[in-house]
């Protein structure tokens, strides 16, 4: 019996200690106005992460959608007279040489990583990115880098929120995940014009609301806030 108790508390550990291995998947998503008052035009940071050290080759689960909901009343302007629209097709953006979108229709820069393991030394594919009008409710995001064609990822917006549809791609039958989103959107415009204005201010913050739905189909809420009067 004493062997048994011993067998069985061993076993135990070592589930605990599995699960504990299995539960280090990490996801951040710090998402900011740079306004500072309600109806002031505003830009907008997004800073997005995750992480899984126990997965094999260190990548983690994909996305495939992220949902930004920002402070009620935020408004996007994207038929502002200050931006073109991009009328160039995904499909052409993709093409190897292909054209780019000009720069009348850009509205912010970042950069990004993807991790493509267990493809040799893919493990970190750093990337830039840039936003771009495509039309009056779709905002454009082309990821550029060395290695491979452009990708692009399309963000719906609808009020106060932007639908980030994440492609999975594939790159000889392996999947690649995006593993880092950093953007930035600055101000642009003002009044009637503005390109983006910021919503209602509670309790002097700015929150944004992010939920993230995943190739595994289990989903995440995250908050983040910047300061506001």
């Amino acid at each position: 019996m004493r062997r048994w108790s011993i067998a069985a508390a061993v076993g135990v550990l070592a589930l605990a200690l599995a699960s504990a291995a299995l539960a280090q998947f990490s996801q951040t998503s710090k998402v900011t106005l740079t306004a500072h008052k309600a109806g002031q035009s505003t830009g907008i940071k997004a800073d997005i992460y995750s992480s899984d050290p126990t997965a094999p080759g260190g990548k983690p689960k994909g996305a495939t959608e992220v949902l930004i909901s920002l402070p009620v009343n935020t408004r996007f302007n994207l038929a502002t007279k200050l931006i073109k629209p991009c009328t160039l097709t995904t499909k052409r953006l993709e093409s190897p040489g292909g054209p780019t979108c000009p720069r009348s229709s850009q509205i912010g820069t970042g950069s990004a990583v993807a991790n493509a393991s267990p493809l040799t030394g893919l493990s970190k594919i750093n990337g830039s990115v840039t936003a771009y009008v495509r039309n009056s409710s779709t905002i454009i995001l082309v990821v550029s880098t060395t290695i491979a064609t452009p990708e692009v990822i399309v963000a719906t917006v609808s009020g106060a929120r932007l639908t980030i549809s994440v492609p999975v791609e594939r790159e000889a039958g392996i999947s690649i995940v995006l593993t880092l989103l950093k953007l930035n959107v600055p101000a642009l415009g003002s009044g009637g014009d503005a390109l983006i204005t910021a919503g209602k201010c509670v309790a002097h913050s700015f929150t944004a609301k992010s939920h993230f739905v995943y190739t595994d189909h289990s989903t995440l809420d995250l908050n983040s806030s910047s300061p506001c009067s």
